[in-house]
C-alpha cells in the first residue's frame, strides 16, 4: 500500500517539476522568462513591466510638470514681475523636486540643473537683481526643462545657426584686428554668453564628455582671449579647435535616425528551432527515465528527509 502510494507522489512531483521546466522554456521562447518562471511556480507577484509602466508614465507627467512650471516662470522674468516670478520659482523648484531622473541623465546633467536653478533663485530673491543675468537664468531653465520634456528635438538644438554665427564673427574679428581687439573680445564674449545658456541642457541630452570637450576648447579660448599680447599661432588654431568642440554639441545632421530595439521576443523561425531542440531533449531524457525504471522497479525516492514504511517488508 505504501509503496503504491510512494510511486504517486513520486509521479506527482515529477509533473509538476516538469511542468515548472516546460512552463519556465516556454517562457525564454516567448521573450520573458522571468514572469513564465514566477508563473509557474505560482507566484503571485505583479508582472514587472506593469509597474515600470506605471513610473514611466508618472515620470512623463513630472517632467512636463516642470516645464510647465519653467515656461510660466520664464514668461514672468521677461515680463519683469518679480512677484510673479517669485510664486512660479517656487513651482518650479518643487516640480524639480518631483522628478525622477535616474535613467534620463548623468549625475553631471542632474548637478546642472539643480545649480541653474539655484543661480535663478538667488536672482529673483536678490535685493538688487541683474536683470540680465535674471533673464538668461530663466532662459537656461526653460532650455534645461524643454530637454527634459523634448529629447528628440528640443529648443537648444536651435542656437546651432546662432554658436555657429558667433564663431564666423571671431573669426573674422581675429584676422582683421587681432584678439585683443574690442571687436574680437566682444565677438568671443557673445560666444560664451550663447554656450553658458545651453551648457545645461547640453548636459542634460548629451554624454558629459561632450560638454566637458567645449568647456575645456572655452577655457582655452578665454585665456588666449584675455591675453595683453595675444601669440598669433595660438590665434590661429583657436578657430578650429572651438568649432570642433561646439559643432559636436549638437546632433549631426545627416545622421541617421537611431534604430530601437523592438521590446517583443526572437523571431518565429528562432524560436521554433529552439522549440525543436528543447521538445528532443526531453524526449531523450524521458525515454532515459522510462527504461531506468522499467530495469530498477520501483523508481527511487529521494533519500533526504525520506521514511521507509515498516509495514513495507510485509508486502514483499
Amino acid at each position: 500500500m505504501s509503496v503504491l502510494l510512494d510511486k504517486r507522489q513520486y509521479s506527482s512531483v515529477k509533473w509538476r517539476e516538469g511542468r515548472i521546466v516546460l512552463l519556465a522554456l516556454l517562457g525564454l521562447l516567448l521573450g520573458n522568462p522571468v514572469v513564465a518562471w514566477g508563473d509557474a511556480q505560482g507566484s503571485i507577484d505583479a508582472d514587472p513591466t506593469a509597474t515600470s509602466g506605471i513610473s514611466s508614465a508618472s515620470g512623463d507627467s513630472a517632467v512636463r510638470s516642470f516645464r510647465d512650471a519653467a515656461e510660466l516662470l520664464y514668461k514672468s522674468v521677461q515680463d519683469g514681475d518679480k512677484l510673479e516670478s517669485l510664486r512660479r520659482m517656487q513651482q518650479t523648484e518643487r516640480g524639480f523636486l518631483a522628478l525622477r531622473l535616474e535613467g534620463l541623465t548623468s549625475v553631471e546633467g542632474v548637478q546642472a540643473l539643480s545649480n541653474s536653478i539655484a543661480g535663478l533663485k538667488r536672482q529673483i530673491v536678490s535685493v538688487s537683481p541683474d536683470h540680465q543675468r535674471w533673464k538668461t537664468a530663466a532662459a537656461e531653465v526653460r532650455l534645461a526643462a524643454d530637454a527634459l520634456a523634448n529629447p528628440g528635438e528640443p529648443m537648444w538644438h536651435r542656437y546651432r545657426a546662432v554658436v555657429l554665427d558667433d564663431l564666423n564673427s571671431l573669426d573674422k574679428a581675429l584676422k582683421s584686428e587681432g584678439a585683443s581687439s574690442l571687436r574680437a573680445r566682444s565677438a568671443f564674449q557673445a560666444l560664451n554668453n550663447h554656450y553658458r545658456l545651453i551648457r545645461t541642457a547640453v548636459l542634460l541630452s548629451t554624454e558629459p564628455f561632450v560638454a566637458e570637450r567645449a568647456d575645456s576648447a572655452m577655457a582655452y579660448a578665454s585665456r588666449v582671449m584675455s591675453a595683453a599680447k595675444a601669440d598669433a599661432k595660438l590665434t590661429d588654431n583657436l578657430i578650429p579647435a572651438l568649432t570642433n568642440a561646439l559643432e559636436g554639441v549638437f546632433p549631426n545632421k545627416d545622421e541617421e535616425p537611431t534604430v530601437s530595439v523592438p521590446a517583443s521576443g526572437p523571431t518565429w523561425g528562432w524560436s521554433a528551432m529552439i522549440g525543436s531542440i528543447v521538445v528532443a531533449m526531453l524526449t531523450w531524457v524521458g525515454w532515459r527515465r522510462y527504461r531506468s525504471d522499467m530495469s530498477t522497479g520501483v523508481p527511487a525516492l529521494p533519500k533526504r528527509g525520506s521514511r521507509r514504511d515498516p509495514a513495507d517488508r510485509w508486502m514483499k
